[in-house]
């Protein structure tokens, strides 16, 4: 198969204005990988107990009905695979994996062949600011060997995937009318005294270490609890690991 119909998709992606322009590039990828069905799923880490979730998908209503009413996210062998993997995976091979193997996870893939989502390829994705998706596409097709042409179907999906993500995460806080990760910015001295706190220094600590009045470290910190809505230094120091604004030090 020839790729350079991957350039106009990734253009088409990175011009989409709204949810509606992504699925449309969305289903121009399912008619050019001859596939049918894609599912995108994204966790934005706004929230441990209930992070934000967005889903664009056309898999058939029906299953996607039944799949939200029994809670099938929480079991989802192919959630619970990306959440610990980075690597593709293909929906067959979860059954070698002892920790998405239970039976109650793979009723969830027994069940989805019922709906015609017969076998599929999973794209893992994690970001710096803390977002985790999913890209998945799915055939009605009952064949489990990796063929030639689904290894070209899982190289291309692994080059649109972050290209979807950036997007989709873009359109969302657009809409929202808030700043994203990448526009929060904390200065160099926010962050050294965030990265202080995280290693459990109290502000007096920190103040010796780095070389400020404990005052101006107090300052520095509230300074961050205000850039992330927190509302104690615990709390922005969670906020600032889970949207990504400190990262371990090489």
């Amino acid at each position: 198969m020839q790729y350079s119909w991957l350039n106009g998709i990734i253009e088409g992606i990175k011009q989409s204005k709204n949810i509606d322009d992504i699925k449309s590039q969305c289903e121009a990828i399912c008619r050019a990988l001859e596939i049918d069905f894609y599912s995108f799923v994204i966790r934005i880490p706004s929230s441990l107990f209930s992070p934000e979730i967005i889903t664009l998908s056309n898999y058939p209503q029906l299953w996607q009905e039944h799949y939200f009413s029994q809670e099938f996210m929480s079991l989802d062998p192919v959630i619970a695979y990306s959440q610990q993997h980075i690597t593709p995976v293909n929906w067959s091979d979860l059954t070698n994996y002892t920790d998405f193997n239970s039976p109650k996870k793979l009723t969830v893939l027994k069940e989805a062949k019922t709906y015609g989502l017969c076998t599929g390829v999973s794209i893992p994705l994690k970001a710096p600011t803390g977002e985790m998706s999913v890209f998945s596409l799915s055939s009605t097709s009952q064949r489990c060997v990796i063929t030639e042409c689904q290894i070209n179907i899982q190289l291309q999906a692994q080059v649109i995937a972050p290209y979807l993500h950036e997007a989709i995460k873009i359109i969302n806080y657009k809409a929202k009318e808030i700043l994203s990760h990448d526009e929060v910015k904390i200065t160099n001295r926010e962050e050294e005294c965030l990265l202080w706190a995280c290693e459990g220094k109290t502000s007096w600590e920190i103040s010796k270490i780095i070389g400020i009045s404990e005052r101006t470290v107090l300052f520095h910190l509230n300074n961050v609890s205000q850039k992330v809505g927190g509302v104690n230094r615990q709390h922005s120091v969670a906020k600032a690991l889970l949207n990504g604004l400190i990262q371990p030090k090489f």
